[in-house]
C-alpha cells in the first residue's frame, strides 16, 4: 500500500474509534491486521489510546481482540490504562460502573506495569485506588437520619449540596477546556505529521526557513552585488562590441561620423541631467526641512523607466567606490533604498506634501522604489 493508501485508511480508523464504530473497525483490521500496529497520531499514540480517550469501549475490545498492544506508552510515557482511568474520573456528575468495567477492566490485566508513572509522576495503580474511592462513594447508602431530623437539617444540607454542584460544574468546565486544547494540539500535530511525515521533519523545515529569512542588511548587500555585476556585464558587452574587425576582412569605406558638438553630447545623454536633477532634489528639497515637496519638485515621474531611475540613483556610488571603498559604497545604498522606501518616505517628509498631490507622490514614490528593486533582480544593469 502506497502512502496515499495508507494516511487514508489511519483517517478512516481514527473516525471509526471517534464513533465507537466497532464493525466498521473490525473490518479494517480483518483485512489489514498492520493497522493494529499503526500509530495514529503525533503523539504516539495507537488505536487503544484513542478509544480510552474517546470512552469507545465496543471499538477497544475489537483492538484488543486484533492484537493491538496494550503496553505501548505515548508520547507523555501514558498507558491506555492512564487515558481510559482518566475517562472514567472525568465522570464526576454521573458516574458510570459500566464504563469502568466495559473501559478499564478489559485493560487492567493487560497493562505489564501498574506502578510504572508517566511524565507527570502518575502510575495507574494510584488512578485506579481513585477509581475504587470514587465507586464506594457513588454505591448507595442507607439513611440514617430520622425523618424529624432531615427535615431540621434539610436547609443546610440543600446549601452544601448546591456548593458541591458548584464546584463540580467549576471542575467538569476546566477540564473540559483542557481536553478541548489538547484535541487541538493533537489535531495540529496530525496536520504538521501528514505535511512533513515526522517531528524531525518538522524541525528541519523550522531550521531551513531560519536560515532563509532575510535580514535587511543581507538585503541591501545583495541588491549592491547584484546591480554593479550586471552593470559590468553591460560595459564588458559595450568594450567587446568595440573591438577591431578580424585580419582578413575587408575594412569599411564609410566615413566615420564627424564628431558631435558639445551640445549635441549634452542633448544625447539625458542621464546626466537625471543625475544632476536627483541631485538637486536630494540637496535642496529632501535637506531643507521647510521645502515643500511637489509632483514638479521630484526628479522622476510615472513615465520614467527603471534603468534610468536606478542609473540615476546608483550611478556615481560605483564611481566613487575606489574613493570611498566597498564599505561606504553599500552603505550609500542602503540609505537610497531607506529614502525611497514608500512607507518611510511617508513617514518622514509627508506633513510636507503639497496640499492635493499626496496620492499622486505616494504613486511616483512606489514607483521609484519598485524601479531600485527592478534594477537589481531583472533589470539588464
Amino acid at each position: 500500500m502506497d502512502s496515499k493508501g495508507r494516511k487514508k485508511s489511519l483517517s478512516r480508523m481514527k473516525k471509526c474509534i471517534e464513533r465507537d464504530d466497532f464493525a466498521k473497525l473490525r473490518k479494517m483490521l480483518a483485512s489489514d491486521r498492520e493497522l493494529a500496529a499503526a500509530t495514529l497520531n503525533g503523539k504516539w499514540q495507537n488505536g487503544l489510546h484513542m478509544a480510552a480517550k474517546r470512552g469507545s469501549a465496543d471499538c477497544l475490545r475489537v483492538l484488543l481482540e486484533g492484537g493491538c498492544d496494550p503496553g505501548r506508552r505515548d508520547r507523555k510515557g501514558r498507558y491506555p490504562l492512564h487515558l481510559a482511568a482518566h475517562r472514567c474520573l472525568r465522570e464526576k456528575r454521573s458516574f458510570s460502573q459500566s464504563l469502568v468495567l466495559e473501559l478499564v477492566e478489559p485493560l487492567v490485566l493487560k497493562t505489564p506495569d501498574l506502578d510504572r508513572r508517566d511524565r507527570k509522576g502518575v502510575a495507574c495503580r494510584s488512578l485506579l485506588d481513585e477509581l475504587s474511592k470514587k465507586q464506594v462513594e457513588a454505591s448507595p447508602r442507607p439513611s440514617a437520619e430520622s425523618p424529624s431530623t432531615t427535615d431540621d437539617s434539610g436547609s443546610g444540607d440543600h446549601m452544601a449540596r448546591l456548593e458541591e454542584e458548584e464546584r463540580e460544574e467549576a471542575a467538569r468546565r476546566k477540564e473540559a477546556a483542557a481536553e478541548w486544547r489538547e484535541r487541538l494540539a493533537e489535531e495540529h500535530l496530525d496536520d504538521f505529521a501528514d505535511a512533513y511525515g515526522s517531528e524531525a521533519a518538522l524541525q528541519g523545515a523550522a531550521e531551513e526557513e531560519a536560515e532563509d529569512r532575510e535580514t535587511y542588511d543581507n538585503w541591501a548587500d545583495r541588491i549592491y552585488r547584484e546591480y554593479f555585476t550586471r552593470r559590468r556585464r553591460r560595459q564588458e558587452r559595450e568594450e567587446s562590441a568595440k573591438k577591431p574587425e578580424k585580419p582578413g576582412k575587408t575594412p569599411s569605406t564609410r566615413p566615420p561620423p564627424p564628431p558631435p558638438t558639445k551640445r549635441l553630447r549634452l542633448e544625447e545623454d539625458p542621464i546626466s541631467k537625471l543625475r544632476k536633477r536627483y541631485s538637486a532634489f536630494v540637496r535642496k528639497v529632501l535637506a531643507d526641512p521647510s521645502g515643500e515637496i511637489s509632483l514638479e519638485s521630484l526628479p522622476f515621474g510615472l513615465s520614467t523607466g527603471w534603468r534610468e531611475i536606478a542609473d540615476a540613483v546608483f550611478g556615481d556610488i560605483k564611481d566613487r567606490e575606489e574613493e570611498k571603498g566597498e564599505r561606504r559604497c553599500k552603505s550609500l545604498i542602503r540609505r537610497a533604498l531607506l529614502t525611497w522606501h514608500p512607507d518611510k518616505f511617508s513617514q518622514r517628509f509627508g506633513q510636507r506634501f503639497r496640499t492635493g498631490e499626496k496620492d499622486a507622490i505616494c504613486e511616483v514614490v512606489v514607483h521609484v522604489s519598485q524601479s531600485l528593486l527592478a534594477a537589481a533582480g531583472e533589470g539588464d544593469v
